[in-house]
Order: C-alpha cells, then sequence, then structure tokens
C-alpha cells in the first residue's frame, strides 16, 4: 500500500482504493476483508497449554517436592515414592487447570468491548465493528471519535485531532482535506489522521488507507503494549505471598535443626521440610484472586457493565456517592417530540402556538400535518440543524437512530410530518458542532432559494443569538419555565438566509438569526430506575443527579424517581459558576441536583466530593467529560450514547446507559471483594493449623503429627478445591443493605485475627486427639485422627467461612460449586483410609466410634464459629 496518500488529492484516493464517496458495497467489504484480515493491531500471543504447563513443572515449589520424591526413593518403599509422584502429579495439574481458566478468562476479557465505529456502505450509513473495516471503506467522523483506521480525509469540518498518543503532541492538530505538495513527517501530515488517536471537535469523513498492522499505531504496536497493571490487592497479596515465605521458611529451617538435633535421618527430614513448606506457602492464592476477578469482570459484563481496568473491581466495594447524568442514564434516552411551540410573533396568547404530538420513541408514527409554514420551517431547521440518521432495521422490525437521541427525535418529527423528502433539496456544506461553552449546534445548507444556516441550542442562548423583541422575549421565556416544570427537555430553533459567503465561523453564522420556536421533548424514567436508587440508599450509597436541562426540568424527573427534592438540595451551573471551592464545600452534602451544568464543572463537583472524604463513582459520555472520568474513584462512559473519548478515559462502561447497571455493578464489586476475603481466609487459616500442630509437636519432643504425603494431601485436597468454589460464589442477597468498605481498612488484618482465632480453636482439639491417642502407643492410629479431623474440620470450616450469617439463616447450599468440592475432599479422604493408599499415606481405617468423635468435634468448633457471628452480625434495616 502506499505510504504517500498524503500527497494526492481524495479523489486520486478514492480511484486508487477502486471505492466511491458512498463507501464499498457490502459484497466489496466482504472481499477485501478476506484479502487484508481484521483491522486489529498485533497482539503479543497468549499463553499456550503447553507454556502454563512447562511453567508448573519449572515452578519452585515443584521442583522441590521432585527433589523429594528423587531422595524418598532412596529412602522410603516404593509405594511411598508413587503415591508422592501422584501428589506431584495432582499439584501440576491443579496448578495448570487453575492457570488455564485464569488465563482464558483474562483472554475472554480483551474481547468483551469492542470499539465501533460508523461508515458509509452503498451510500448508507451504518455502525460497524472497527475489526471490520477494511482499506477503501469511507469512515463517518465526529467529535469524541476514536479514530478507527489510518484515513486520507475527505470532508473536515472545524476537525481536530488529539494525536499525542501517537506523535507525543499534546496540542490538538488542525485537519484539512487539500493535499500536500511535498513528503513530510508523520506529525505534519494534515490531511490524514491515524489509529488510535481522537476526535476533540469538528467532523469529517476518512477513506480508509490502512488497518492493523499496517497502520502507523500498528508498525509500532509491539513497543506500546503494556502489561496488565496489578490491582493494589494483587500487589498486596503478593508482598503477603513473599512475607508467608520467608516466615514459613525460617519456621521450617528451626524445625529441620531441631529434627537433626534429635538424631532424624536427615533425608527423610529433608523431604518432611519440604512438604511442610509447600503446605504453607498459598502459592494459589494469585492465581485464584486472578480468577476471581476475572470471572467477576465476565459475569459483569454479561450484566452489561464493562470493566476496563481492574482495580476499579476493588474500588466499586467502596464506592459511597454515584453522580449520574440524568439524560439516558436515569431515564430511557429515548427523546420523543411531545410538543411544539412557535415564536409569539407579538401574540400574547402564547396557548395559541402550541402544537401538541402524539406517539412514542423512534416510530414516526402517528403522522401529522404540517398546517403552516412555520411549523413546516420550524421541523425542517430540526432535521436540518442535525448529524443523526434514522433508519429502520428489518431484522429487528424496528426504527433505530445512529447518532443522537435528541437529534434523532427531530428526525422522528420529520416523519411524522413527511417532510424528510426535502431533505434531498439540501445539501449540507458545513457545520458548527455542538459545544458546551456555545451550547448551540449549526449547519449551513445550500438550495435552490440560497444558502441557510439552522441552528439549535438551549433556548435562552437561541433567544440571545435572534433577533426578537423584549415582549416576545418574555413571553418565550415563560412557556420555556412552564415546559420545564412539566418535565419537558426544551430545545429552541433558528434559522437564517446568508447573504454572501460568509467565513464559516460560529462569530459570522450564529447571530442575527430568525427565531423559529420551541420543541418540547420527553424522555421518561427507565424502568428499574426508582428501585436501584432505593437500593443505593440502602447501601449507604448517596446518588447525585447532574444534569444541563433546566432545574424544573430535572427536579420534575427526579420526583417522578421518587426522590424527596425540594429547592434547598439543587443548585444549577450558574450559582455553582459563583462559587469558590470552599463554599461549594460547605453545602455539597445537601445537594442532590446539579441542574445547567456543562460537563467542565464535573470536576469541580468532584473535587469538592473527594475533599469531604467520599468516594465517587461519576458518570460521562463527552469529550469535555473525559478529565472528570479519569480524576474520578470510578469513571463510567456510557456504551451506546458515549463518545469514544470519554470510553478511553473510564475504568467502567456501561453497555445500556442505564442506572440499574450501575447499581448491579457496585453488588458486583462488593461480591468479588466479599470472595477474595472469604478465600483468603480459608488458606490462611488452614496453613497457620497445620505448621503451628507440627511446631508444637517438634517443640515438646512428640512425634511428627502428620507424614509427608499427608501434608501435602492436606494441601491439595482442603485448600485448593474449596478455594478455587469461592470464586464462583454468588452475591449475598443482602449484600446492599450493607455500608461501603473502608478503603481505609486493612483487608488482611482482620483476616489474620480471624485465622489466628480459628487455628487455635481446631489446634486444641488436634492437640486433645493427638496426644490422647499417641498415650495408646499407636502413632499411625494418632496420626490418622489427626490428619482426617483436619480434612473434615476444613470442610466445616468452609461453609462457615463463605457465610456472614450463621447457617441456619438459610443459603448453606446456595454455592453448588463449593458442596461439590468439599463432598469431592470427603470422597477423596475415605479413599485414602479405605484402600491400599493407607499404608504408604501412614494411615489406616478408622471406626465408626473415631469418625463420630471427629465429627463431634468438628460440629462442636463450628457451632462456636457459627454462635460467634450472631454477636458480630449487624443489625439489617
Amino acid at each position: 500500500m502506499s505510504e504517500t496518500w498524503y500527497l494526492k488529492t481524495s479523489q486520486e484516493v478514492l480511484v486508487d482504493l477502486e471505492t466511491s464517496a458512498g463507501g464499498l458495497t457490502h459484497n466489496e467489504a466482504e472481499s477485501r476483508r478476506a484479502k487484508y484480515g481484521l483491522n486489529i493491531l498485533p497482539q503479543k500471543k497468549p499463553k499456550t497449554a503447553r507454556s502454563i504447563l512447562f511453567s508448573q513443572l519449572a515452578n519452585f515449589l515443584i521442583l522441590l517436592l521432585l527433589v523429594a520424591f528423587l531422595i524418598s526413593l532412596f529412602t522410603e518403599p516404593f509405594s511411598h515414592s508413587a503415591v508422592l509422584l501422584l501428589v506431584i502429579i495432582l499439584n501440576v495439574v491443579m496448578g495448570f487447570v487453575l492457570e488455564f481458566r485464569a488465563e482464558k478468562a483474562l483472554e475472554a476479557l480483551k474481547k468483551i468491548f469492542t470499539y465501533k465505529t460508523v461508515v458509509l456502505r452503498e451510500g448508507k450509513e451504518e455502525v460497524v465493528e472497527v475489526s471490520q473495516l477494511v482499506p477503501g471503506d469511507m469512515v463517518v467522523l465526529r467529535q469524541g471519535d476514536r479514530i478507527p483506521a489510518d484515513l486520507r480525509l475527505f470532508e473536515a469540518f472545524e476537525l481536530k485531532i488529539d494525536e499525542s498518543a501517537l506523535t507525543g503532541e499534546s496540542v490538538p492538530s488542525a485537519k484539512f482535506t487539500k493535499p500536500l505538495t511535498q513528503k513530510t513527517a508523520l506529525v505534519d501530515q494534515e490531511n490524514m489522521v491515524f489509529s488510535g488517536t481522537l476526535t476533540v471537535s469538528g467532523a469529517g469523513k476518512g477513506i480508509v488507507v490502512a488497518i492493523g498492522s499496517d497502520s502507523e499505531i500498528g508498525k509500532i504496536a509491539y513497543g506500546v503494549q503494556k502489561a496488565e497493571d496489578k490491582t493494589p490487592l494483587q500487589k498486596r497479596l503478593d508482598y503477603l505471598g513473599k512475607i508467608l515465605a520467608i516466615f514459613s521458611l525460617a519456621l521450617v529451617a528451626v524445625i529441620f535443626i531441631l529434627g537433626l538435633v534429635r538424631g532424624t535421618n536427615i533425608l527423610s527430614l529433608f523431604n518432611y521440610s519440604v512438604a511442610l513448606f509447600v503446605s504453607a506457602v498459598p502459592e494459589s492464592l494469585p492465581t485464584i484472586v486472578t480468577l476471581a476477578l476475572a470471572v467477576g469482570i465476565i459475569k459483569m459484563a454479561k450484566n452489561r457493565a464493562i470493566v476496563r481496568k481492574l482495580p476499579a473491581i476493588e474500588t466499586l466495594a467502596s464506592i459511597n456517592i454515584i453522580c449520574a447524568d440524568k439524560t439516558g442514564t436515569l431515564t430511557k434516552n429515548e427523546m420523543t417530540v411531545k410538543k411544539i411551540w412557535l415564536a409569539p410573533n407579538g401574540d400574547s396568547n402564547s396557548q395559541n402556538n402550541e402544537i401538541k404530538i402524539a406517539g412514542e420513541g423512534y416510530s414516526p408514527e402517528p403522522k401529522i400535518e404540517a398546517k403552516s409554514e412555520p411549523i413546516k420551517k420550524l421541523i425542517l431547521a430540526g432535521c436540518l440543524a442535525n448529524s443523526a440518521k434514522l433508519s429502520f432495521n428489518q431484522r429487528e422490525d424496528k426504527w433505530k437512530i445512529i447518532g443522537d437521541p435528541t437529534e434523532g427525535a427531530l428526525l422522528v418529527l420529520g416523519e411524522k410530518a413527511q417532510i424528510t423528502s426535502e431533505l434531498d433539496n439540501h445539501q449540507k456544506i458545513h457545520e458548527l458542532v455542538f459545544e458546551e461553552k456555545r451550547r448551540l449546534m449549526s449547519t449551513v445548507s445550500k438550495q435552490a432559494a440560497g444558502v441557510f444556516v439552522y441552528t439549535k441550542g438551549a433556548p435562552r442562548t437561541v433567544l440571545d443569538i435572534s433577533e426578537i423583541s423584549e415582549k416576545d422575549r418574555k413571553i418565550t421565556e415563560q412557556q420555556v419555565d412552564q415546559m420545564a416544570q412539566k418535565g419537558y427537555r426544551v430545545l429552541a430553533l433558528a434559522y437564517k438566509k446568508l447573504a454572501d459567503d460568509s467565513q464559516m465561523t460560529p462569530q459570522n453564522l450564529e447571530k442575527d438569526l430568525h427565531f423559529l420556536g420551541l420543541v418540547g421533548l420527553i424522555d421518561p424514567p427507565a424502568a428499574g430506575v426508582a428501585e436501584a436508587l432505593k437500593l443505593c440508599q440502602k447501601a449507604k450509597i448517596k446518588t447525585v443527579i447532574i444534569s444541563g436541562d433546566h432545574e424544573l426540568t430535572t427536579m420534575a424527573v427526579a420526583r417522578n424517581l421518587g426522590l424527596n427534592i425540594t429547592q434547598e438540595n439543587t443548585l444549577t451551573g450558574e450559582e455553582l459558576q459563583k462559587m469558590s471551592s470552599q463554599e461549594l464545600r460547605k453545602i455539597i452534602d445537601r445537594i442532590i441536583i446539579f441542574a445547567r451544568t456543562s460537563p467542565v464543572q464535573k470536576s469541580k463537583i468532584l473535587r469538592a466530593l473527594k475533599d469531604k472524604g467520599y468516594l465517587v463513582a461519576m458518570t460521562g459520555d463527552g469529550v469535555n467529560d473525559a478529565p472528570a472520568l479519569k480524576e474520578a474513584d470510578i469513571g463510567i462512559a456510557m456504551g451506546q450514547r458515549g463518545q469514544d473519548v470519554a470510553k478511553e478515559a473510564a475504568d467502567i462502561i456501561l453497555a445500556d446507559d442505564k442506572f440499574p447497571t450501575i447499581e448491579k455493578a457496585v453488588e458486583f464489586g462488593r461480591a468479588i471483594h466479599e470472595n477474595i476475603r472469604k478465600f483468603i481466609t480459608l488458606l490462611l487459616a488452614a496453613n497457620f493449623e497445620e505448621l503451628v500442630l507440627v511446631s508444637i509437636a517438634f517443640l515438646v519432643g512428640w512425634p511428627q503429627p502428620f507424614t509427608t504425603l499427608q501434608i501435602l494431601w492436606i494441601n491439595l485436597i482442603t485448600d485448593s478445591f474449596p478455594a478455587l468454589a469461592l470464586a464462583f460464589d454468588p452475591p449475598d442477597k443482602e449484600i446492599m443493605l450493607e455500608p461501603p468498605k473502608d478503603p481505609q481498612k486493612s483487608l488482611l488484618k482482620p483476616i489474620f485475627w480471624y485465622a489466628f482465632w480459628v487455628s487455635l480453636l481446631v489446634l486444641i482439639g488436634e492437640i486433645i486427639i493427638f496426644y490422647r491417642y499417641l498415650s495408646g502407643g499407636n502413632i499411625v492410629e494418632a496420626r490418622t485422627m489427626v490428619f482426617t479431623l483436619v480434612v473434615v474440620f476444613e470442610s466445616f470450616l468452609v461453609f462457615s467461612i463463605r457465610s456472614k450469617k450463621p447457617f441456619w439463616q438459610g443459603g448453606f447450599f446456595q454455592n453448588r460449586f463449593l458442596v461439590g468440592a468439599v463432598v469431592f475432599s470427603i470422597l477423596a479422604q475415605l479413599l485414602v483410609l479405605y484402600t491400599p493408599l493407607a499404608k504408604p499415606m501412614g494411615a489406616q481405617p478408622l471406626t465408626i466410634a473415631q469418625w463420630g468423635i471427629i465429627i463431634m468435634m468438628c460440629f462442636a468448633s463450628f457451632m462456636i464459629l457459627e454462635l460467634a457471628k450472631i454477636i458480630k452480625l449487624p443489625k439489617r434495616s
């Protein structure tokens, strides 16, 4: 492919790529995809099953066990060595399965979210996945879009691109379409836009000239790829693992020295020490944490919340403020024009100017008749000051909007009035995209009668740039307030004819307009929002509504959602602008609605909340929202209406743009946090218990309470499978009745204390059992009793750990994976005791009476743990 597209005219590029201004046909696009492949960047190869297996075999702990196996061949009976080899193989298989599943889950995460773009195919706009682009495709660019491939610009309206990701230049680059006259560096190719950069303003179209690894960023993709960041918890657990390894190694070294002093065979002692060290170090902990995070993220994605950054999972559990946009998040985002109000023209009776519109959603039914020229002009202006597209999806049998829902609603109005056929007589020659500081959007159209400007925007802003009498302005402003009070979102429309080829700037185009009137749009509350808001209140999470709409409109929507709103807890953007940061902090606790705000004011709101100690989740969808999304503890972008700039800045993307999805994401975040706490507790409690018992036995001069194989068996069977099953534990039904997690409180400190007390509890029983049966002179019987006691108790313990409520309050068998893991552990233990495996394991069959003692002691310990929950169980409201 040519690398000097910028030297050619756009028409020459069309010819060279055998395409047209209307884009490729579907068949040609399919043909080219087969030839050029997918538009994806080269990626590092994922770990293969073979590489994972080899990494398991090269694991330091496994290598230690293999050394122990080789030694046992010369020091122990063959049956002992065979069982040791079996245990090593099972450890390798278990580690392989864990890491393989974690790797597959992480690979699945990469496929959860895919960027989409708008292309022209056969002259019509279509939304496609970025990976489906091919050379010759015509891509439509709008403000906030992520550039999906390298493009030679075909059209550019005030287009500026943030190319910092590729060139390092922090100032956005202005773009145009004319060819350059000489070869130049990438940074100066002003008629080109490149994959991975961002549209910060303007609009345009571009022809795909390079995709995937042929794109500029694709050529350096291997160099720019970064390893996946670990979460703070993962880093803390890595540190914990190192500390435990050092502590265990020191303790095992002491035991080894004591054994030598007592004359124990050095090779047998080495094998025993290796087994103890392997058992004490929770080597599977990081893998299980990764798996739990990945499984949780996949579940969240299925519930329409796509996590882009792993640390967000931990933060979700601590969120205590959600700042949510009104439109589309709390409402359906299905704008429908329900009322037209024509400019008064001196008529004091504004009711004569009002036309009510029937129908719901995007269906252009029922039809209406534009009975007068003013009505027709107003509706036509709404269709022309517009960059959305309305089309009927045959497959889904429904009307759909490509672009902004508000603009789509104006197109639906045009379809109802049956005037959209007239749009073909208007050629758009320029567009001024909506900017928050202007609060306007304008287009310039050429038609038989001349060149016209059509503008829509916030009513007072449109009135400011229109030629209108003071009397008519007051009447209009009163109408705006009345409509807003009833919950309408209000837009104003205006136009003018250009006398000459004015410079295409806002200063020249957006002034001295002829005011046409108002449209009132209704966006009803979305299903489930009121219930989700109540759940957040119970979970001690405050919801703050941020809206660019009139305060009366926003208050009406909030009341419809069940919120108790007064003027006292509402603040407008104008009032916010006048406040200092200190003044805002003083009153922000009582504010529930921020109305008429601009996206840039979100950062001021965010900082005030964070200064008061809140952990904030902030929603956003536009270019100007990106700074606040980055600054928030959790940035949440809209997946449907959100611009790519916002998605790049966010931690989480909502696939459905709905508030209940945020509430559900918090619920999942809390559940994942709880599951991680559960299996860390299980692993630490189990490891402490065995290590301390062995240490006490050596210190008081008793025989070893476990054989080498018994230690490894406990580690493999009871520690691994139940811990893994806890990663799949479903959320507690009452998890959203608890307050947010305090991020300042250590997660590990209470776990250590719990593990210590649990270990102490069972340790007393183990010492009593071991001493009692050791006194009888049968060491095999004593070891078997303690060995089985540990296995059975840990099976009881896992059910106690999985819930904060006593077992009689329900949910005991809620996790079928856990039930299966415990049943497997018990069956495996029976296999060891009642088959020929017993002898090499250093065990013997137990009598019914002995089983009774074990079960009675385990149940008693279990009941102590369950009764202790009653004291600590928080009151439920």
